[in-house]
Parts: structure tokens; sequence; C-alpha cells
């Protein structure tokens, strides 16, 4: 199996048959066996490609914990969560949200790197939280 990619074989076994001359081959009934070349493991993390989605990094691989907003997949799962900027004012929420991109950059989301302090995730305002909306803030979560 040296110098095979990693990938599903199948071993076939055969013979030459001297009645049939040197170029002639006959295969055995039944055989086939099948094998399998794993793709090795670069970051020693237990995980593989394609299972492992960045085999250079052992902190990124199936079961990792996902850290929000910080345009990383950590968990191979095709999604990076991101944080909540719903109104687009430039404050996020502490609240997440999944995206299907690793950007952080549609409609409602933020990357960690963003201020926090969105007092009112529906109305954009042009600061941070202030005194007159603390309730509105602690209820959200910012």
């Amino acid at each position: 199996a040296a110098g095979l990619a990693a990938g599903s074989y199948k071993w076939r076994e055969r013979e030459t048959t001297i009645s049939d001359g040197p170029d002639a081959w006959a295969e055995f009934a039944g055989s086939g066996t099948a094998f399998v070349i794993a793709a090795p493991d670069s970051d020693g993390d237990g995980v593989s490609p394609p299972a492992d989605c960045t085999d250079a990094n052992p902190a990124i691989r199936p079961g990792a914990i996902e850290l929000p907003g910080d345009g990383t997949d950590q968990n191979c799962d095709g999604q990076e969560l991101c944080f909540v900027n719903a109104d687009g004012d430039g404050f996020r929420t502490a609240a997440t949200v999944p995206s299907a991109d690793a950007d952080c950059a549609d409609a409602g989301e933020a990357l960690a790197a963003l201020a926090t302090g969105d007092c009112d995730a529906k109305t954009a305002p042009t600061r941070p939280c202030c005194a007159r909306h603390s309730k509105r803030c602690a209820a959200n979560g910012s």
C-alpha cells in the first residue's frame, strides 16, 4: 500500500496459468479484500481529514469548543458562531447566532472585535449603552 493516497481500495488476487501463456490472468474466485488507507493526522489531535477541517491546528477539530465571533470554525461544523448586531449600529450584544460562513459580516452578525453595548438591538443608537438605557442593556445581555 506504499505510495497510495488516503481512500478505499480493494485487493484483488490474480494468478497466471502456464497452460494459457505468460500473459493470461485468471482471477481467483472470491478474491477481493477491502482495505482503507486513512489520511495522516498531521496535528496529532486524534482526528484525520476530511473530518478534521484544519489538520494543521489541533484546536480545530470536530467536538472543539466554538469561540464566537473570531472568524474561525473551531468545531468543523461548517458554521461560525457570531455575535448579534441586529440593527447594524456598530455595537454588538452578548447573544450569538450561527452563520453559514466564517466572516460574521452578514446582516445581523458581528465579530468579537465589534464594540459591545448595544442598548436596543432593534434600533440603531449612535453610542453604546448610556444611563437612560441601562434597564434595556441588562435585559438584552449587553
